[in-house]
């Protein structure tokens, strides 16, 4: 389905759900690679603690919560990765793609905290049986403790368990490391889009960006420019010109 739905994407030509030309842009494409990791990693980082506070060291479920206070220092790293990682995968976008881009940014952070949550409990499930122990839910005659020699292989597979998560932010870290500058970002120096219509620009291909004006030096209007970068380039212009050509001459002189 999902072979469907990106072949299906790659030929609508009017309104597609989720444009395909948004990850020919390459800070796009590392920037959802990076939040997957990120949403990954902390689903997956709690399930193995969570169990082996309640079931080898005999917390209640409110104990086990309190465990993960000092986790607050976590969430003091998440605000300098998450901010940044959403402005740089929409800073090099055109305008009329930057809502698509922040739905598709959104949506792959999601879809990491669900794989994040099912692949820790496969892990968790091989590393108990490879350390000689079963859990078969229909048997289960609830609420029994943990056979006291059983504790010992159960704390050695949550332990294994929690080495996915730090492979899983490694991941995201040799991803990032790849980010364009963002000054190597302009349309003359990117690729063409397999996908069409391209990215920053809707003309055919061989058509060349409009020169400066010779009123202002301003290059004339263009959509696809990134906000960012026509505001940039507003406020370097009107710095350059000169007092006496921005004011407007009084009547009668």
């Amino acid at each position: 389905m999902l072979v469907l739905f990106v072949v299906w994407q790659a030929r609508n030509r009017r309104e597609p759900l989720v444009p395909l030309r948004l990850f020919c842009d390459r800070n796009f494409s590392l920037s959802n690679l990076g939040i997957t990791t990120m949403g990954f990693a902390i689903t997956a980082m709690a399930f193995p603690v969570m169990l082996h506070a309640q079931l080898v060291r005999g917390l209640s479920a409110t104990q086990s919560a309190l465990l993960l206070v000092p986790m607050v220092l976590l969430g003091i790293g998440n605000a300098a990765v998450w901010s940044p990682l959403s402005a740089t995968a929409t800073r090099n976008l055109a305008p009329q793609l930057a809502g698509a881009g922040a739905g598709v940014y959104n949506a792959t952070r999601q879809v990491g905290a669900v794989l994040g949550s099912a692949a820790i409990a496969v892990l968790m499930d091989s590393r108990i049986a490879a350390h000689g122990l079963s859990f078969r839910p229909g048997q289960a005659d609830g609420g029994g403790a943990m056979p006291a020699a059983a504790l010992d292989a159960f704390s050695k597979a949550m332990a294994d368990s929690l080495l996915l998560p730090p492979l899983a932010l490694l991941l995201g870290l040799l991803g990032v490391l790849f980010f364009e500058h963002p000054h190597r970002t302009r349309a003359g120096r990117r690729p063409p889009c397999p996908w069409r219509p391209p990215l920053w620009s809707d003309r055919r291909a061989g058509a060349s960006r409009p020169g400066p004006t010779r009123a202002t030096g301003r290059r004339q209007a263009d959509s696809d420019v990134p906000v960012l970068d026509r505001f940039s380039h507003a406020v370097t212009t009107r710095s350059a010109i000169p007092a006496s050509a921005a004011l407007p001459q009084a009547r009668g002189s």
